[in-house]
């Protein structure tokens, strides 16, 4: 009846790719009457036939633990313990981790009893990698000159690791608000590529938005998700402000003092056009006697009746050639003071 037993284990569920440790032992309960000949750890990668013997132990020191050509790559980055007979571990500790560690692993062990047995036990390292957003990039199309209801193409690409591969989610920025706004529609994967000379991949997609007015000033972010799920994720990108033009809205004429009718003799009017714009809007005024006069503002000193009339603002402001107005009106009556002197009173009064 077989007695001897062997376990291997490992001291994390998963090796993270780069300069991270990861420990690989090898435990094994012996009788008395039993001895072992040498442990051998091996290894069998996805594209290999059968496991390979990488390493191979001898308890007490009897001889040292010894690298196989087979472990060639793991000389320099990993550190050997031989078992002794009052610990029966041998140990294999990763001080890096590659993505050619990940492989089937076995302990078998080769010992003697009423006959020479052999025993074994396997476990697997999964390397897994976090997203490196160093070398990212966020570009959008066109980078000049966006306007209200035209379309913009942001493009993200940037490493999202692996085991598991993150995802994008982007999120907009506005003016007035402190937490981004989920973007779930106008996204489109275009490719998810394995980085050369590495188990890691780059993922690259593309957002397409049609700008609003409101969008003035946003921010658009594309986060890597991988095990965060929050607006920085496991790394993230974002573009700087985009100025997003728009045209005029004007909004109606104010007049101080306000008022239906004014009399002739008032000292001053003063009439306000203002149109919320991007690019910032020009104004001209327009008078009932067809002048025009520039600005937004326009004062009317001390009236008379030839005041009477329909003034109009019109905003104006231009990109691409093009130029963009928005207009308002204000009717304007100015009625005659009637003044009576202090005699005339009095003879009304006798």
């Amino acid at each position: 009846v077989r007695s001897a037993t062997i376990t291997l284990s490992k001291s994390t569920e998963k090796g993270q790719l780069g300069n991270n440790s990861l420990l690989l032992y090898c435990d094994y309960i012996l009788l008395a009457s039993e001895s072992v000949f040498t442990i051998e750890l091996k290894r069998k990668r996805a594209d290999d036939s059968s496991f390979y013997t990488v390493v191979a132990y001898y308890e007490d020191n009897k001889r040292n633990a010894t690298y196989y050509s087979n472990g060639s790559d793991l000389v320099g980055r990993t550190v050997l313990t031989n078992p002794t007979s009052a610990n029966r571990r041998a140990t294999l500790q990763f001080s890096s981790i590659q993505c050619a560690d990940e492989a089937d692993y076995r302990c078998e062990l080769f010992y003697s009893s009423q006959e020479n047995g052999i025993i074994n036990n396997d476990t697997k390292i999964v390397v897994t990698a976090t997203p490196f957003f160093g070398n990212q990039t966020l570009l959008y199309t066109p980078t000049t000159n966006n306007a209200e209801n035209q379309s913009v193409t942001f493009t993200c690409s940037g490493n999202v690791g692996r085991q598991p591969q993150g995802t994008f989610f982007w999120y907009k920025y506005v003016v007035g608000q402190y937490s981004g706004i989920p973007i779930i529609n106008g996204i489109k994967p275009v490719s998810l590529t394995n980085v050369a000379g590495s188990c890691t991949y780059v993922r690259t997609e593309n957002l397409t938005l049609t700008l609003a007015k409101e969008d003035n000033q946003m921010v658009i972010r594309c986060t890597v998700q991988q095990t965060t799920m929050t607006e920085a994720g496991d790394g993230n990108i974002q573009t700087d402000r985009i100025s997003v033009y728009y045209v005029p809205r004007i909004n109606p004429i104010t007049s101080i003092p306000g008022s239906a009718v004014y009399y002739e003799g008032l000292t001053q009017l003063t009439l306000t056009c203002n149109a919320d714009s991007n690019p910032i809007s020009n104004y001209t005024w327009t008078l009932p006697d067809g002048t025009v006069q520039t600005g937004n503002q326009l004062s009317l000193t001390n009236l008379t009746t030839n005041n009477t009339g329909r003034y109009t603002c019109m905003a104006y402001t231009s990109w691409s050639g093009q130029n963009y107005t928005a207009n308002s009106s204000i009717d304007i009556t100015v009625g005659t003071a009637w003044i009576f002197s202090t005699a005339l009173r009095s003879g009304h009064g006798a």
